[in-house]
């Protein structure tokens, strides 16, 4: 974890793992899936899923 203007700024689980997102659906309001993916040695990567953000819909936006 490292801190950018006072905030917590995580990175992945595993040393030269960077974070990703996608989203899991086509809607406005979808959630995000969170992965952590990169090179660990020469020629060998590896990914794991790391959390599922879910949109506040309360807004009503």
């Amino acid at each position: 974890m490292e801190t950018f203007d006072g905030s917590s700024v995580y990175r992945g689980r595993k040393p030269g793992l960077d974070l990703h997102y996608a989203s899991l659906g086509d809607g406005h309001d979808e959630p995000l899936g969170i992965v952590s993916f990169g090179e660990v040695q020469p020629g060998r990567y590896a990914a794991a899923f790391e959390a599922v953000l879910w949109p506040d819909s309360s807004s009503g936006n």
